[in-house]
């Protein structure tokens, strides 16, 4: 039987688990994102715009970004091409646009996963771990101290693994 997280339960889970935040404008899900994804295991914060996103990301350490392109003020790409300038945490957009124009614009522009407006929790959790599996496989070649590591723009080629 699987127990339900709620907010302050989710606040205060171990430092160990992996951190997402989910930043989107409708708040019914929003909070649906975030507690499937609270009750899989990961520690979970929420924002409603860029404003709160950058305020979130300035005070923890996020492993990824759930992003919505439409919202409020700053649209979801411009916080796309924000996060990809600085190196910051993968992206899995979740849109309503589901055009394969869209998702290619959003996946070219930096994102690591699309997931197209209405989609099933399971599917997003599901990619959720990919991306974070594929993640955690880089950083364990990068802080290999017997690694030859070569960077080639966005490609990353070890005498361990290619990337």
């Amino acid at each position: 039987m699987s127990k339900k997280v709620d907010k302050e339960d989710r606040m205060n889970l171990s430092e160990d688990q992996q951190h997402i935040l989910v930043v989107d404008d409708d708040k019914g899900l929003r909070d649906l994102v975030a507690d499937y994804l609270g009750g899989s295991g990961y520690k979970v914060h929420v924002a409603e715009d860029g404003t709160t996103m950058r305020a979130v990301l300035s005070e923890q350490v996020v492993d990824l970004v759930v992003l919505d392109l439409m919202l409020p003020g700053e649209d979801g790409l411009s916080l796309l091409r924000w996060l990809h300038e600085r190196h910051g945490p993968p992206v899995i957009i979740i849109s309503a646009r589901g055009d394969e124009v869209d998702r290619v614009v959003g996946l070219e522009l930096g994102a690591d996963d699309y997931l197209a407006k209405p989609f099933g929790p399971r599917e997003l959790l599901a990619r959720v771990r990919a991306v974070l599996r594929r993640t955690d496989n880089e950083l364990d070649v990068l802080s290999d101290p017997h690694a030859l590591i070569l960077f080639l723009g966005r490609f990353v080629y070890s005498s361990i693994t290619m990337y």
